[in-house]
């Protein structure tokens, strides 16, 4: 099945955005997302395991998709990805005041309209 995936970016922890200046002196607004975020779900590439800097072969965004109960809002819930030793050193409490990111509403399907969306 094809879904349809929407993600709040800003609900990433420490998520912003800013108005930069292009290569060409125009302004515009960038998301910026720190890579070593609260959850651990941003990862890069850039520290080699002798600990040394080096060129950035990628950054990834961890996610993990739940399957709703109700599905009125969509079939599954994108919240952020952890390890297992992220896992083992939150709370139950802390776990469950993850964020949800978004959601997958397979194709075709027309669900509510999420809080703050236009």
């Amino acid at each position: 099945m094809n879904y349809n995936i929407k993600i709040n970016l800003l609900k990433l922890k420490g998520a912003e955005v800013r108005q930069l200046t292009t290569w060409n002196g125009n302004m515009m607004d960038y998301i910026c997302i720190p890579i070593q975020n609260y959850y651990g779900t941003v990862q890069n590439a850039s520290v080699g395991e002798d600990g040394e800097k080096k060129a950035f072969k990628g950054v990834y965004l961890n996610l993990e998709a739940i399957e709703m109960r109700e599905k009125e809002r969509g079939s599954h819930i994108l919240l952020p990805a952890l390890s297992r030793e992220r896992m083992a050193s939150l709370t139950e409490e802390q776990l469950r005041k993850r964020p949800i990111l978004g959601n997958l509403v397979p194709w075709g399907h027309k669900s509510r309209k999420n809080e703050g969306e236009e």
